[in-house]
């Protein structure tokens, strides 16, 4: 179970690398971006230091559905507070000094007195204002300044998409260091299940020989 945890990590590492090498930068809601990295999470949660919190006497009266339960539990959870993200957008792999101006063009044919104000961008009449900052080796436009309609964050997403695929990005030579690395997790993942596996088989095969 301890080793099992760690596949969804290293499926999510795995993700994030294919991502940093895809030609078009890829455009997420908040919503979206916080489910992946909780279904990166959750096999910690659920397989980990998670199972700590159920006792015993649980785990062998229920067997192998207390698992899927508590995976369920700790999903719905991260959706609770995934929501509180959904004036949010994501994009990776996006270079701040193309993109940027590109956004603020957008922005212009939106709402005609649109304006970039430091890191605040504002859309006045559209009825949005957000601030543009680094996030996850990408940007994030998140909402400030007072509540904003979520049907015009997802026209605005729609359009930021738009002008994202005619983007051509080069691959990102820092996601390789990324991709050895949840390499490593996911090997260190399955021989050591595999290797746990072949270990009890043998204790069985010795207690009950010898």
């Amino acid at each position: 179970m301890f080793f099992l945890a760690f596949l969804p990590l290293a499926g999510y590492f795995f993700w994030l690398v294919l991502l940093q090498n895809r030609r078009q930068p890829t455009v997420l809601n908040g919503v979206q971006d916080f489910m992946f990295l909780s279904v990166g999470l959750l096999g910690l949660f659920t397989l980990g230091p998670g199972r700590l919190v159920i006792p015993i006497s649980v785990i062998t009266f229920w067997g192998c559905s207390i698992w899927l339960f508590w995976m369920v539990f700790y999903f719905s959870i991260a959706y609770l507070f995934a929501q509180q993200l959904m004036q949010q957008i994501v994009i990776y792999h996006c270079p701040p000094n193309v993109f940027i101006p590109q956004l603020v063009e957008l922005a212009k044919k939106l709402d005609q007195h649109a304006r970039l104000e430091g890191n605040v961008l504002f859309l006045p009449d559209f009825g949005i204002q957000c601030t543009i900052t680094g996030y996850r080796w990408g940007l994030v436009l998140k909402a400030t300044g007072y509540e904003q309609d979520n049907l015009k964050w997802k026209l605005l997403q729609q359009n930021i998409t738009t002008v994202c695929n005619s983007f051509q990005n080069p691959a990102n030579k820092k996601a390789i260091l990324l991709g050895f690395f949840s390499s490593i997790l996911l090997l260190f993942a399955v021989v050591g299940f595999v290797v746990h596996d072949i270990s009890v088989l043998v204790n069985v095969f010795l207690d009950y020989w010898y």
